[in-house]
């Protein structure tokens, strides 16, 4: 059973990198997800009332364009201190799942007013790392042909 989740806001790392967080609804446990810095100013636009009222979201045009709906977000592990994002959408009784990147999933269920559920297993991942060096250390060396570095 999926844990309901909610957005609940913006920070960063000790490195500055943009991190979202989400909290259990109904409880205290606490999902961070690293994201772009576009990502986390697109969340920001869209998720904090007077920032932006006239921004407008491609994305988020093409689904209301296609007449269609997300119904959904869904957070799962995938790796290691990795997480993979589902977004549901419906158009025409006919549901897709796709996989777009975490903060891409969080702008579109927040635009769309789509709760978000979080595996139980995420909760039981090891702490995060503080550093890049610590990053490389939790990593098998393989994990790094697959994944590309910005």
């Amino acid at each position: 059973m999926f844990v309901p989740m909610e957005f609940s806001g913006l920070t960063h790392d000790q490195n500055g990198s943009p991190i979202a967080l989400l909290n259990e609804i109904n409880g205290v446990r606490e999902i961070r997800i690293a994201v772009s810095a576009n990502d986390a100013a697109r969340i920001a636009i869209f998720s904090f009332p007077g920032i932006n009222e006239h921004a407008r979201d491609f994305s988020q045009e093409l689904i209301e364009g296609l007449e269609a709906d997300v119904t959904h977000m869904r957070l799962i592990p995938k790796a290691n201190l990795i997480v993979q994002c589902q977004l549901f959408i419906e158009q025409n009784e006919r549901i897709v799942q796709l996989e777009p990147r975490p903060g891409e999933a969080i702008v579109l269920a927040l635009l769309n007013e789509s709760p978000i559920s979080a595996d139980p297993r995420l909760f039981e991942i090891g702490p995060v790392p503080t550093t890049l060096r610590d990053t490389i250390r939790m990593n098998d060396v393989d994990d790094f042909g697959t994944f590309r570095m910005f």
